[in-house]
């Protein structure tokens, strides 16, 4: 079990060689596998399966190609195209500023109907409510600054895993270099 475990370790850092990959295929294509290596087990088992599915044939390439290429597109003269698209794009233009300038216009009508007549209390809860808002930005923003500080040190962990990736990929090839300095 351990063998098969420093197999595993090994398989997953790319250091087993073609032999230790059969063998763990061997190892997991049997029935009795213990439960906490079982998802190795569906692992191997799809590697398996993808192996044995059905490839492209040679000729697909050239089937697809061809199919294209009988596709007839009718263009329409370059001259046309960018009349119809520029007078297109001024009428679209115009129509957008005359809608937006009705909305306004009609939605936000001049004078006394948009007063609102607000009661003490209610004048008193909208202030407490935008104290209460201004407050918790506040410490929203010390929370932010917080986290920011815990973002630089995952990012610096982060770079230093690169660099322990890069040194065990330097070892690797060193071995296959079979220079052992």
């Amino acid at each position: 079990m351990k063998k098969i475990k420093d197999l595993l370790d090994k398989y997953y850092i790319g250091e087993t060689s073609l032999e230790e990959e059969l063998s763990l295929r061997e190892y997991f294509q049997a029935k009795n596998i213990p439960a906490e290596l079982s998802f190795h087990k569906e692992q191997f088992a799809y590697y398996d399966s993808e192996k044995s599915k059905e490839e492209l044939k040679s000729d697909f390439d050239d089937k697809v190609l061809n199919e294209i290429s009988s596709f007839k597109v009718s263009k329409l003269p370059v001259y046309f195209r960018t009349t119809w698209f520029r007078a297109a794009s001024v009428a679209a233009g115009f129509l957008l500023i005359f809608g937006l300038t009705a909305i306004f216009y009609f939605s936000n009508p001049i004078g006394e109907k948009n007063k609102i007549a607000i009661s003490a209390e209610e004048l008193f809860a909208y202030e407490q409510t935008v104290d209460a808002l201004l407050t918790a930005s506040k410490y929203i923003k010390k929370a932010n600054h917080e986290l920011e500080k815990i973002s630089i040190i995952n990012r610096t962990t982060e770079a230093l895993d690169e660099v322990n990736y890069i040194e065990k990929y330097n070892k690797y090839v060193l071995n296959l270099l079979g220079d052992e300095s």
